[in-house]
């Protein structure tokens, strides 16, 4: 059974080649593309995903506002943040809210693919 993902990106290019990524593999399913991240919590309460990959620097609201969110949710998902910053301020601020990963932006394609699999093997 895939995994159901929802992407949290303002960035269109980035949020869309990141869905292809992802829909390349049987075992990840996106059910859903938030582009604005003040339309995060409601569609993640919409689909109940499995896992919400979440950008950490966004207009409106920032990745930590949205994890915090999330983290309201009936349904329990498991977060990952996907950033160009990695800093060890921002990881030990978003290891804080106990997220399930966090992945810089340039990882390669296959080796995000390995990375979301262990985050959802625990």
């Amino acid at each position: 059974m895939p995994i159901r993902t929802i992407l949290i990106d303002d960035h269109r290019l980035f949020n869309d080649g990141l869905s292809l990524v992802l829909r390349e593999s049987s075992d990840f399913l996106v059910v859903e593309q938030v582009y604005d991240s003040r339309e995060a919590f409601a569609a993640c309460s919409q689909h109940a995903p499995d896992l919400v990959l979440v950008d950490f620097n966004m207009p409106h609201l920032d990745g930590l506002a949205v994890v915090e969110q999330l983290q309201q949710l009936s349904t329990p998902c498991k977060v990952v943040v996907i950033s160009m910053y990695a800093e060890k301020r921002e990881i030990a601020r978003f290891n804080a809210l106990n997220i399930a990963g966090y992945i810089a932006k340039t990882v390669a394609a296959n080796r995000l693919l390995t990375l979301l699999r262990q985050v959802m093997q625990g």
